[in-house]
């Protein structure tokens, strides 16, 4: 897996550079095993023209914390509290690859935001996840 133990202290360019251009990197390239998903059939296709929800931003009050119940929605809440607490990554497509974007832009605006940062690796870890699961290359370059 990354070997990225503690996120919190990655400086902003590392941040960028470790995590999200990997996200990016291993979202095109997921493992061709996994089922190839369309914006009608994806769980992801809300990324493909994303906007905060404006009920959950209403009663949230900020941006992250809205985009955090998004997530647990697409996710399922009990992703990360039940098994080994990796978030499965179950499909490849364009709609998945179009969560980095949206991650990334709300990462721009909210570079501290620790929820933020922990959504994303917690994401990251469950697509080397996928990768480890279908004993596909991880790569670890950015080319």
């Amino acid at each position: 897996m990354s070997g990225l133990d503690n996120v919190d202290s990655l400086s902003h360019d590392d941040f960028r550079c470790q995590v999200l251009d990997r996200l990016k990197l291993l979202l095109d390239h997921l493992p061709r095993q996994l089922p190839l998903m369309t914006a009608d059939d994806s769980v992801f296709s809300t990324f493909l023209v994303f906007r905060i929800d404006p009920d959950l931003l209403e009663k949230t009050g900020c941006e992250v914390s809205a985009l955090s119940e998004q997530l647990k929605g697409i996710f399922r809440w009990k992703t990360q509290t039940t098994g080994d607490g990796v978030i499965a990554i179950e499909e490849r497509g364009d709609p998945i690859c179009a969560m980095h974007k949206v991650l990334a832009e709300f990462w721009e605006c909210h570079p501290q935001n620790n929820v933020l940062q922990k959504w994303i690796f917690d994401i990251l870890k469950g697509v080397e996840k996928a990768y480890h699961i279908h004993n596909a290359t991880v790569c670890h370059h950015v080319s």
